[in-house]
Formats: C-alpha cells, structure tokens, sequence
C-alpha cells in the first residue's frame, strides 16, 4: 500500500470517528448470539508491510523474503456448534475454520472453544475465558485435533485467531448507517469504531508480541451473529532475543472481513472430542 493510501484510509476513519459516544460493545465478529447450529462465512483480505529492525553490528542472518508488501485473500467460517452447561454457566462451542492461501501461512487453521454466553456478548474478551480449546493444523500433531490445556500455549494458539475476536479499548463511537451489500444479501447497517490492543508473551523463550490500532464496524441483527463487515488497521510489534541479537518485527497491517454466506445446520470438525 503506498503512503498516501496508508494515510487516507487513517483519516478516513478518524473522521468517521468524530461523533457522539456511544457504549463499549461485544468483541469482534461476535456481536450477537444466534441460534446454535448457525454459520456465518466471510470473506477476508489481509494486506501487511513487515520491517525487520535488527542492530547494524549484529551478525544476525535474515531472509529477505520476511519483508516487503504482502496481500492475502482468505476465508473465516464462525459457527456455533453446540452447547453445553458448566458450573451452572450455559456455554457454547464457537468454531472458527480460517483458510488462506498464502505460501508463508498455515492452509488451514481451525479452533473450536467452549466458552460461556455471557461472556460472547458483553464488553470483555472472549479468548480470557475458553474454559476448553482445540486447534488443528498442518504443523500441530500432524493435522490432528488437538486438546490445549497449558495456559501459555493456549494464549498462544488463540493469537492465530485473537484479532478477529478482539474487545474494544474502552468506549466505541458510533457511525453512520451504511448499506452494504454482500453475496449473503443488502443491509442498512448500523457501524462503530475505536481502539482495541493486546500484549502476548509468545510461545519461544524471551520472546513478546503486541498489537494496536482501530477498527471499523459494521452490524445487522439478520446476520447470525450480529456483524456484516469488520476492518482493521494498525501495527504488529514482534520481538525475540536471539544469541546474535534482539530481533524486532514491526508490521503495518490491514485487515478485512465481509459477510459472504450464512446458514444453519453447523456441524464440528471435531465432531468426536467434547
């Protein structure tokens, strides 16, 4: 993405953001609870600019390939594939199947997680409170489903798909009413905008990761849960001490979801593990 674009994309939404309050609001592409059994697919777009800042007197071998601009077409199916009940809490089994055909990147990503209703739809983050998680993969357990119980190792599973679900930092503004129109159908959208962020600890030794930047949303109540389009834009810090030197990633990142399909009748990868 050239410079000016980059710019003109963050005035566009800093202008948007110019409006009356309104209150924080549920995470991500998770704004409303429908029915179990409901999916919603959509389609994604992922534009990055890596910079790899490492110290001029280091001996520090890198592949020029890690940077330079990079757009990537995908998909993100979220399901709800059934419910269960514990401690007394009604819970839900959130499915997530992300599939992108980039050479850098997993083809297929799937993550099924138990987490309670409530917490799907008030202002908190969803990911602090999977009570169970599987991940599979083409690198995880040669591609089987597999159970993640250690803590660390399940924050650092859930950052595959933490942005998609990320809570707002704080208050959200509201925009104006859009239609947008999708292959899932014409809808005069109600929209909000605002910060969100997270740190991670990372799964390599000495190693710590970040994330901060804005969103852009859109919601309708006929789309199973709640939401038509999600943007965001913001920066990715990586940082990993290595024998040769401290190492840091900085990225530009862009990302983007639109409700593509919907339906009913979601069954789970993981159809034999509860």
């Amino acid at each position: 993405m050239q410079t000016s674009s980059r710019n003109a994309v963050w005035i566009g939404i800093l202008l948007l953001c110019i409006m009356p309050k309104g209150q924080a609001a549920a995470a991500g592409l998770i704004r409303q609870l429908p029915p179990d059994g409901a999916w919603s697919l959509f389609t994604t777009v992922t534009s990055s600019e890596p910079e790899l800042q490492v110290p001029k007197d280091s001996k520090f071998q890198f592949d020029s390939a890690l940077t330079g601009r990079s757009e990537v077409w995908g998909s993100l199916k979220l399901s709800s594939v059934g419910r269960k009940t514990v401690d007394g809490r009604n819970c839900r089994w959130i499915e997530i199947e992300v599939k992108s055909p980039s050479p850098g990147s997993h083809p297929e990503i799937v993550v099924k997680m138990l987490i309670p209703e409530k917490v799907l739809v008030e202002d908190t983050d969803p990911l602090a409170q999977v009570i169970r998680l599987y991940v599979q993969y083409d690198l995880l357990n040669e591609g089987q489903p597999t159970l993640i119980e250690d803590e660390k190792r399940k924050r650092y599973e859930l950052d595959r798909v933490r942005l998609w679900l990320l809570p707002p930092a704080g208050t959200t503004t509201r925009l104006n009413e859009q239609t947008i129109s999708t292959k899932a159908g014409t809808f005069s959208c109600q929209g909000d905008c605002g910060e969100h962020r997270f740190q991670s600890t990372g799964i390599v030794e000495n190693s710590a990761g970040s994330w901060s930047g804005t969103f852009q949303r859109y919601r309708h109540e006929n789309a199973p849960f709640g939401v038509v389009s999600l943007s965001l834009i913001g920066n990715a810090i990586e940082e990993i001490a290595t024998p040769q030197a401290k190492v840091r990633m900085k990225t530009d990142v862009t990302q983007r979801a639109v409700l593509t399909e919907t339906g009913i009748g979601a069954k789970s990868r993981f159809s034999r593990v509860e």
